[in-house]
């Protein structure tokens, strides 16, 4: 693979047109990783399910999905959900993947850097984003303290892959 910059990246919401090529992805990066909740079959979506949902996200106040993209190639992902009930409506879930090839380039860090930009200019309240991870995921945990998430719980059993069980770790990043 040639080396990249990541001024190479583009970070940019995802489209019901990239629908085809985030579930070839998401097949990839479930093949390369244990950290990930998704395995290599990927999501249990079809086409027309993926692109009905990428599109019900575009613009949305609540939730979003971002795409690292290297030469129109998705190299990672980054999304957030959060509730329309006003008691909970202040907190989103979020996850992040990277594809390996693409590890260590600062795609982690640009993509967490747009989806918490993104959350802060919501009026919608957001003032909570949260996240579960491998406890022994140190890339993960150094990329996430970087941004001032800290630790709220242990999570026993967050992950089953082939019969073992690996703990995670809730963190949660709070501002006003």
């Amino acid at each position: 693979m040639t080396m990249i910059k990541t001024t190479d990246i583009v970070i940019r919401e995802a489209e019901g047109s990239d629908a085809s090529r985030l579930l070839d992805y998401l097949m990839k990066i479930g093949k390369e990783s244990q950290n990930l909740v998704i395995d290599e079959k990927g999501l249990p979506s079809t086409l027309e399910q993926e692109i009905a949902f990428l599109e019900a996200r575009k613009g949305a106040s609540n939730s979003i999905m971002l795409l690292a993209c290297c030469n129109d190639q998705i190299v990672g992902t980054t999304n957030c959900e959060a509730s329309l009930r006003s008691r909970i409506c202040h907190g989103g879930e979020i996850g992040i993947s990277v594809a390996k090839d693409f590890w260590g380039m600062g795609i982690g860090t640009k993509l967490l850097d747009a989806l918490i930009t993104w959350a802060k200019r919501q009026e919608t309240g957001l003032s909570k984003l949260s996240l579960e991870v491998r406890q022994d995921n140190e890339r993960a945990l150094n990329l996430y303290r970087k941004f001032g998430f800290v630790e709220e719980g242990k999570i026993s059993r967050l992950l089953r892959i082939d019969g073992v069980y690996y703990d995670g770790v809730r963190m949660v990043l709070l501002w006003s």
